[in-house]
């Protein structure tokens, strides 16, 4: 498996970030003098992707904009606009004419350095339509929200609770066939409505790293990851 193209969930408006995204969308936040969006498709480029689907709508002209003068080498770079928000899974829904047969979904608030060529070798071996990566939860400060059993995921709440006893977090990175969107909802809905068909069928597989995750949701999470890219990237 040669997966060539991934697709970037970018159409947040970063409310907890305000007064840095008055005037940008989420992904579009400065880190280390580039965009968030920069460190992202760069380092997708690096694994191999050679084709970015951006998943846009808050203010998605300053995604366009910027990526129109400052291409990225080595990358092709388009976009799929919401005109209303439809949440994270009802945005991947409404770019299936553009999806490729498997791709690489990826949060546009999230980071992971990881090598992504295994999760593709595991999931041409196992035959599963879709695969979550996931971290253990004292990696990041989230409570967990995956059980996964031998590398199957049997159960996902969105919005676990410590007491709900899940020991792993979905790290924001997914391998997906296209055929998941195409027998999914419709509609407004999130990524995690795509699930309990696969979870029943045992169908959507789990791949645990141990890397260090960022997101960006807030300005001290912002830093952290400013710090990080420091010293990856310098």
């Amino acid at each position: 498996m040669d997966v060539q193209q991934a697709v970037i969930l970018a159409g947040g408006k970063g409310t907890r970030l305000m007064p840095l995204t008055q005037d940008i969308p989420k992904p579009m936040v400065q880190v280390g003098g580039q965009p968030f969006l920069y460190w992202q498709v760069c380092y997708l480029r690096d694994q191999g992707v050679r084709e970015i689907l951006l998943l846009t709508s808050y203010l998605h002209e300053k995604i366009e904009s910027h990526f129109q003068k400052n291409p990225v080498e080595g990358l092709s770079i388009r976009y799929s606009v919401e005109a209303e928000p439809l949440g994270t899974g009802g945005a991947v829904r409404h770019a299936l004419p553009h999806l490729r047969e498997s791709f690489w979904l990826i949060n546009g608030d999230s980071f992971l350095d990881m090598d992504l060529s295994p999760v593709e070798s595991l999931v041409a071996r196992e035959g599963w339509d879709a695969c979550l990566v996931t971290a253990p939860k004292g990696l990041v400060d989230v409570p967990g929200n995956v059980r996964v059993v031998k590398s199957l995921v049997k159960l996902y709440k969105k919005s676990a609770l410590d007491r709900d006893g899940l020991d792993d977090v979905d790290a924001g990175v997914y391998l997906l066939k296209r055929s998941v969107i195409e027998n999914g909802p419709t509609g407004i809905f999130d990524m995690g409505d795509y699930w309990p068909r696969l979870i029943e069928r045992d169908t959507l597989g789990a791949y645990g790293v141990r890397e260090k995750y960022f997101d960006i949701g807030t300005i001290e999470r912002l830093k952290v990851f400013e710090e990080y890219v420091a010293e990856r990237f310098r």
